[in-house]
């Protein structure tokens, strides 16, 4: 895999049970324009016949490890990275894939301008009219939001195709090991849905160049059924029952460590009237307790959780 620039590139998808996923991932990876230097594919214990596959595989490197998450598995490949002397990580979960042109995209602007951090702008693979995660913009006073949901607005309140100051952590996001070196790694304990939020913030607090290239595509099917509620909220009405817990944990733990207090307890507001408002007790249940375990700091073994989360939802 050979390159025009200087910069050593290392493409690293985390993965677990998706391997139909997987391989789309990393034939969009392997097309690219501009190559990665290598792939890594870290493999979160997966029981469906990724690891069989993966070891039939010549083109990658792959880490089989316990299953640590989408924070594990991300700060595995950071690592990887560091040891093995790449400049920049390139890093995806399993489920997206890059357009053609992704990386070649994100590296001219290396060229340009040093970046501690790009990514690709993440549109819904089904309607890629519209981004996969709405982006909150600050305003030209700098105090008042305002939300953008589709890739027209993306484009049309960007600068020079770029949005500074924005992420869209682990989604084609190319990150520079010195960064990574300056802020460290996810924090493991979150495991999955809110690792690169607080990954996120603590790039923000460090002033990091970083930027959204909306020229830079990476896809992204739709997982969540999100609905926005009381106080703009986005409320959470359909994921499997573990990831609720992880959400309904991670959120007020981040809130809480980033002085984000009065953000928490709108959410909370807002899932609770959900709940009630649909008669969904064994939600309410599982949406306390794991609110509780986030703001008390109390981080559950993933046995545990699955333990306690089983108990809820077959409750009678």
């Amino acid at each position: 895999m050979g390159t025009k620039d200087n910069f050593k590139i290392l493409a690293a998808t985390a993965t677990h049970n998706r391997l139909e996923l997987l391989k789309r991932n990393l034939l969009a990876v392997l097309n690219q324009t501009r190559k990665p230097d290598a792939i890594l594919v870290i493999d979160n214990d997966s029981t469906d016949g990724t690891d069989e596959w993966l070891k039939k595989q010549n083109f990658l490197t792959y880490i089989r490890q316990p299953n640590t998450g989408s924070a594990g598995a991300q700060a595995r490949a950071m690592k990887f990275a560091i040891e093995n002397n790449y400049d920049y990580a390139w890093l995806m979960d399993d489920d997206g894939f890059p357009s053609k042109d992704a990386l070649e995209k994100l590296v001219l602007r290396l060229k340009d301008e040093k970046f501690d951090a790009l990514n690709s702008i993440v549109l819904s693979e089904n309607n890629p009219d519209k981004l996969f995660c709405y982006l909150d913009m600050l305003a030209t006073d700098k105090k008042n939001y305002f939300r953008i949901y589709d890739f027209v607005n993306a484009k049309k309140y960007s600068k020079n195709n770029l949005l500074r100051g924005y992420l869209y952590l682990f989604n084609g996001s190319l990150l520079s090991v010195e960064a990574i070196k300056k802020i460290g790694f996810p924090d493991e304990r979150l495991f999955i849905n809110g690792e690169e939020v607080e990954y996120f913030l603590r790039m923000k607090r460090k002033n990091l160049n970083m930027a959204i290239c909306v020229d830079s595509i990476y896809y992204h099917p739709v997982v969540r059924n999100y609905k926005e509620s009381l106080f703009r909220r986005m409320i959470i009405t359909e994921e499997p029952a573990l990831r609720h817990y992880f959400i309904f944990r991670n959120r007020p733990y981040i809130a809480k460590i980033n002085n984000y207090r009065f953000y928490d307890i709108k959410f909370f507001i807002s899932q609770c009237l959900h709940y009630l408002k649909n008669f969904e007790i064994k939600g309410l249940i599982l949406l306390f307790i794991a609110f509780y375990h986030g703001i008390n700091e109390k981080f559950l073994t993933l046995d545990k959780i699955k333990s306690l989360v089983g108990k809820i939802v077959i409750r009678k």
